[in-house]
């Protein structure tokens, strides 16, 4: 690597890359800080001198210990950043919520078991279901406190309860639950994929031997999974049947085993509106609830200056819920076309077993921007104030979701007193990480990058391997966005045009970047048409 000053004519500084290597199994990865400066006349080189208070950072070779799939784009790239103070009229940049739970097959089953879960067998023998297969959910179940929650899919047509309609048939999963406590007991299907009917049986394949049977939660309220409840003594043992409302697909369900609660209907405290445009607007909703349903339905109901009234349903995509039963939902809704932006609304919400909130009416505010530590928000229109960013409807502090997912290799960059340096890099043995807005999502490695002073920075990447087709992204949050891509600085997949116009195998964008902080530059690829993006 050379940094040199050119002619008076030019007055600023160029990089140039010389070498006579041959990179076949690792890539060379080059950042050059390149300021640029005029001056009357040229200088010689020895009259440079180094600014002691920047470190070069010696490269050193990026070793992922995932293989990248057979059939995605792999090539050994390297990264040029150049950072130049340019005009920032320049700069090309592009700025851009329910966690899911894996599904384990039922059909990890148990079969002529006797272990009792949590109770002794050699106290109470535990009930098998013969050659039958079942899922022993004291054993198989993720356990919360007292609540059970197993993950599966139907499958096969074994079973009818006494509530399955006539002329159906439907794919259905066997479970076995022993009671650790005495108690009623509530067997849910809340968060399945299908129209579910549950029915719990005492002995697995006596259909005379049913204890309880329930279809639907809700008609009114179209509330199609499923809610059955019993007492049980400690150590007694129920065979619990999720069975399709109608159809052999084999499709996933949730089943959720927990202590029955009785109490009050959900009560709301707090319901504004902002005004998205004449046919939206946003919703945020806090109130208390005193048992484990979730909210799941919020009702609303327009009425007009003469009296006119328009109703509809929305289901809650997520919400947020502390310890002490206090909750928040943000939902946006349509006007009806009868209806005004400026018509009175009430809304109510529904939990899970469809316990009915009292109306609410709602209020209308102005877009909040500056909410504090702890509101809710939703990056969007209810937005958090300075420092802070929404996560899952919470304002806390940005720089608490700046750094990357424990597990990911990142390396660490500085430049020295050119603002240069070079490190070597390889995505054949990388993993895919995310994507950027501009594509990606295939071999990935991420650099850490600070920056002396706040300024425009160019970065190119220059494979060594062809065909290379690159993705260049930098973020400041490394993998967390408020909303699509708002974590992202810029992405580009193309050169800029000043340095080679129309090399699909260069990617390099110009970025404002804030001086001691940590940037994240994401080194990626475009895969194939058959790779998943």
């Amino acid at each position: 690597m050379v940094v040199a000053r050119t002619s008076a004519e030019n007055s600023e500084w160029r990089g140039f890359m010389v070498s006579d290597r041959t990179f076949s199994t690792f890539a060379l990865v080059s950042l050059l800080s390149l300021p640029l400066v005029c001056c009357d006349s040229a200088t010689e080189p020895d009259d440079l001198a180094l600014d002691s208070s920047f470190v070069a950072i010696d490269s050193g070779r990026v070793e992922l210990d995932a293989a990248l799939a057979s059939d995605m784009m792999a090539s050994d790239i390297g990264l040029e950043v150049d950072f130049a103070a340019i005009d920032t009229s320049m700069l090309d940049s592009t700025a851009r919520d329910d966690a899911s739970s894996s599904t384990i097959d039922a059909g990890v089953f148990d079969s002529g078991s006797t272990d009792a879960g949590r109770q002794d067998s050699a106290i109470r023998p535990v009930p098998t279901c013969g050659e039958e297969p079942f899922v022993d959910l004291n054993r198989r179940a993720d356990i919360f406190g007292e609540q059970y929650v197993f993950d599966g899919r139907v499958g096969g047509n074994q079973y009818r309860g006494t509530c399955t309609a006539q002329g159906t048939i439907g794919a259905d999963a066997l479970h076995r639950f022993t009671a650790p406590n005495a108690g009623e007991w509530l067997f849910d299907t809340l968060g399945s994929e299908l129209d579910t009917v549950v029915y719990i049986r005492s002995v697995c394949d006596d259909f005379d031997s049913e204890r309880t049977c329930n279809n639907d939660v809700s008609d009114g309220y179209r509330l199609r999974h499923s809610q059955a409840r019993i007492d049980l003594a400690a150590g007694d043992s129920v065979f619990v049947i999720v069975d399709s409302y109608h159809g052999l697909a084999e499709s996933s369900y949730r089943l959720t085993v927990r202590p029955y609660q009785i109490g009050a209907a959900p009560s709301l405290n707090r319901a504004d509106a902002i005004e998205i445009d004449d046919t939206t607007i946003s919703v945020a909703l806090e109130g208390l609830v005193s048992t484990d349903d979730p909210i799941v339905l919020v009702e609303f109901e327009w009425v007009s200056d003469d009296g006119g009234r328009s109703r509809a349903f929305s289901p809650v995509q997520f919400v947020r819920r502390s310890d002490e039963g206090m909750f928040g939902v943000i939902e946006q809704i349509d006007i009806p076309e009868e209806m005004g932006p400026q018509d009175r609304l009430n809304l109510r919400v529904i939990d899970g077993s469809a316990n009915v909130s009292q109306w609410t009416m709602v209020n209308r505010v102005e877009p909040m921007i500056d909410i504090g530590p702890t509101g809710l928000c939703d990056g969007v229109n209810w937005r958090c104030g300075s420092g802070l960013v929404c996560d899952e409807l919470s304002c806390g502090p940005a720089d608490e979701r700046r750094t990357c997912p424990q597990g990911w290799r990142s390396r660490q960059v500085e430049a020295d007193a050119f603002g240069r340096l070079i490190a070597q890099g390889d995505n054949s043995m990388a993993i895919a990480l995310r994507d950027g807005s501009c594509g990606g999502g295939t071999a990935t490695q991420v650099f850490e990058l600070t920056v002396p002073e706040t300024g425009t920075y160019q970065l190119t990447i220059r494979p060594f391997d062809q065909p290379a087709y690159p993705v260049l992204y930098v973020r400041d949050f490394c993998d967390f966005d408020e909303f699509d891509y708002s974590g992202e600085l810029a992405c580009s997949t193309d050169a800029i045009a000043a340095a080679q116009p129309g090399d699909d195998s260069l990617a390099s964008l110009r970025v404002q970047l804030a001086a001691e902080r940590v940037n994240y530059v994401f080194v990626d690829s475009l895969g194939r048409a058959n790779v998943p993006r």
